[in-house]
């Protein structure tokens, strides 16, 4: 990763102990709230009303646990306007209802879930009856359950459940489907984005490269409240580059100029 976090227009986070290429997700949610106008002392009892979680749970979310759950994710994205990487959630077919069953136009077949994303069991048996392996013999083979078991740290059984149990709560883990859908994705190349995309996570968040095509838009966070105020100290500052610029070379503040025309 560069010195500049992907995420730093979105805001200062911290780097997130359990997967360093995301932000902490703590920081991101205490921000997000404070955005939306929520008062610290009404943190707790909106989350409960939010997520419908005991408030012993809400305390260790608010201390930064308990981000490791993909529907608890989408939740949040939801309710608080959360840029949908932030949390590891794929902004590219985000909202869902948007892009019905956009799988298909990239040439997959699989069932949409409840929530409208592609049929996570589908998603990994498929997946893995097109990974092969070639043996000392020369010969090619599909990989077995117990060959993506081997490849995730995962046990056989593990496997067999992800693929047949329509809603797999083993894989309500994104760190987990990060890990199969990484274990999945080694030969997929210049295609490996859209296996991430597949399992519902952003592919930048876990330092997957993105086609220039398919990277999202920055969103600067703009203020709660365009004051008269605002508006003349922007209008006095951008005077103040125009002359420096017209009666001096002015390069000393073009990065300055450049921070200010983004707000």
């Amino acid at each position: 990763m560069s010195n500049k976090d992907w995420w730093s227009n979105y805001g200062s986070f911290r780097r997130w102990h359990e997967c360093p290429s995301r932000p902490d997700p703590g920081e991101v949610l205490l921000f997000s709230l404070a955005k939306q106008g929520i008062k610290p002392d009404e943190h707790v009892s909106y989350l409960m009303n939010l997520l419908h979680l005991q408030k012993s749970m809400i305390y260790n979310m608010l201390r930064g646990e308990g981000f490791d759950t993909i529907t608890r994710c989408r939740q949040l994205v939801q309710a608080l306007k959360i840029h949908p990487p932030l949390l590891g959630i794929d902004a590219l077919y985000y909202p869902i209802e948007r892009h019905k069953e956009w799988w298909k136009s990239c040439g997959f077949s699989f069932n949409a879930d409840e929530q409208g994303y592609p049929l996570i069991s589908e998603v990994v048996l498929y997946m893995r009856m097109h990974r092969t392996q070639t043996d000392e013999e020369g010969r090619v083979k599909v990989w077995s359950q117990v060959d993506l078991g081997d490849a995730t740290d995962l046990k056989k059984e593990t496997i067999y459940r992800m693929e047949h149990d329509k809603h797999p709560l083993t894989l309500e883990s994104m760190s987990r489907r990060a890990i199969v859908a990484s274990a999945l994705g080694t030969l997929a190349g210049e295609n490996e984005h859209t296996l991430f995309r597949l399992f519902g996570l952003d592919p930048q968040a876990y330092r997957v490269p993105v086609p220039a095509c398919e990277s999202i838009v920055d969103v600067h966070f703009s203020p709660k409240r365009l004051t008269d105020k605002t508006l003349l100290d922007y209008h006095r500052q951008q005077g103040k580059h125009f002359t420096l610029s017209y009666t001096h070379h002015g390069e000393d503040t073009v990065t300055e100029a450049l921070d200010w025309v983004i707000h």
